[in-house]
This record gives structure tokens, sequence and C-alpha cells, in this order.
């Protein structure tokens, strides 16, 4: 933060400061030409994507039958698969196999290449909005879970926020893992849609999720607790409280697909097959 600028609590009662320049304060001066202000377009994406998953597309979907969708599907499987396997490959390298993210070191890699990471996961999770869509458009509502339409609203700001404010290579840790768990789903996904037999993934595939979510918990507890790093604290309590929401409502779907006390299991249609996951990724 410059030493002209307000601290947030002055800017909040000022009448002179526009909700554009509250979210600037504190940004990284790095990312400000390309995250200027507040993130209004993604909230104006996750308002028509709200809109049409629950109003628009349920109306239009009324009195027609379910689009088939499996080449298009099969297609952006595909797309995720190469994207995904891209940028964890890449990420993981030059975060140097993420020791630097654990530790909170600085990176040597120019900031250029880390806002453009930082951009580019951005736009893969708008682009993962199409999950819904597809469902919607093959009128499959009963898979429009509370996890997982709050999981894909979310995920777009999260690296919004992460690229504005805290552009360096300790906030990679948290799209790396993603990229990685998404390169596997969307494998496996496609796998399943050409008729292959991987029902014996299904409950590792959630595991690894859970996994997931609690390493990033650990590295936000860990970067807060750090007294030598000088990451956002304010942003790693974010990190914190999103790792201990996913390892809740995981948890909770875990159980009720897997529990030896529960013989139902979450039905889900992927692609062209039916299979039983416990995913928030049901294609």
């Amino acid at each position: 933060m410059s030493t002209s600028e307000p601290s947030l609590a002055e800017a909040l009662w000022d009448p002179k400061y526009t909700i554009h320049d509250i979210f600037d304060i504190g940004s990284s001066e790095l990312t400000r030409p390309y995250l200027p202000g507040a993130p209004t377009y993604l909230a104006t994406i996750d308002l028509a994507y709200l809109a049409f998953i629950y109003y628009i597309g349920p109306k239009f979907m009324k009195d027609r039958k379910p689009y088939d969708l499996k080449g298009t599907i099969r297609i952006y499987n595909l797309i995720n698969i190469v994207i995904n396997s891209v940028w964890f490959t890449l990420a993981f390298y030059y975060s140097n196999f993420i020791y630097d993210c654990w530790m909170c070191r600085k990176s040597e890699i120019p900031d250029y290449l880390i806002i453009s990471a930082g951009l580019w996961y951005m736009c893969l999770k708008i682009f993962d909005l199409l999950d819904t869509i597809f469902f919607v458009l093959r009128k499959k509502s009963n898979q429009l879970t509370f996890l997982h339409v709050s999981h894909h609203a979310i995920m777009p700001f999260t690296a919004w926020f992460a690229t504005k404010y805290a552009p360096v290579v300790t906030t990679a840790l948290t799209p790396i893992l993603n990229s990685f768990v998404h390169m596997v789903m969307y494998t496996y996904y496609y796998k399943v849609s050409k008729g292959v037999e991987l029902s014996w993934i299904k409950q590792y595939i959630t595991i690894m999720q859970l996994v997931q979510f609690v390493i990033i918990t650990a590295h936000a507890a860990h970067l807060m607790l750090m007294p030598s790093c000088d990451y956002p604290k304010w942003f790693a309590s974010i990190e914190l409280a999103h790792g201990l929401f996913f390892i809740y409502t995981f948890s909770g779907f875990y159980r009720n697909a897997y529990s030896k006390r529960n013989n139902q299991s979450v039905s889900v249609e992927t692609n062209d097959r039916t299979t039983e996951i416990c995913t928030i990724k049901q294609d």
C-alpha cells in the first residue's frame, strides 16, 4: 500500500472514495492495470450464472427435451485436461515443487509471469461454470447441489482476490493443488464417457479432494503463524476459512456416499454412462 492511500476504515466512511477506490486499497500496484477496482464483471457473470441455472435455464427447458451434449462435454473434458495439466506442470516446477509456496519464499519468477498465471487461472474458473450450464441443458437439476453451485460461484472470486492482492508464488499452492485434482477428475470423466470401467477410483477421487483442502488449510495456518512471512495475514485467514468450509462440506458428502451405515450412494450421470461418485465436478 502506498503512503498516499487512506486506510480501509477511512475510505469506507469518506464519500469521495468509490467502491473501485476501496477495492484498490492494499492491492498490488503490479496488478492494478489488469484488475482495476472492484470485481464488478465477475459479480455480473456470477449473477447471470445463478439466474440461468435457477430461473432462465429451467424456464427455457420446461417444455423441451434434454439436449444430447455427449460430444460437447467430451471436448470440454479434453480442454480441461490439457489446460489443467499445463498449468499444474509449469506452476509445480517453477514453485520449486511447491517448496517456495510452503516456505513463503520470494521466487525468481518474473512478476508478469505470476500475474499472467493468476489471470489464466481465473479465466479457467470462469470456464468451469459451463459444468452447471450443461446440467441445466440436460435437465439434471438433481446435480445442482449447494456444494456444486457454491464452489463454482466462489472460485473465480478467489482467483481474482489472490491475483490482485497477493501476486506471489506463495499464493500458487491452492491453484496448483486444484489444477492437479481437476486434471485427474476430468481424465476420469472422459475415460468413463468412452466406456472404460473405473468404478474403483471413485472413492479415491473424493479422498484426494479432501486431502487438497486439508493441505490448503494447513498452509494458511502455517503462513499466519510464520513471523518471517510478509504474506497478507488477512488473505491467509480467508484461505483458512475457505479450506475449513470445504473440509466440512466434503466430509458430509463423503459420509453420505461411502458410510458403511448408509448403503445409499450419490448417483451421478457422467456423459453417456451413470456412475456413482462423491465429487463436486459431476459431468
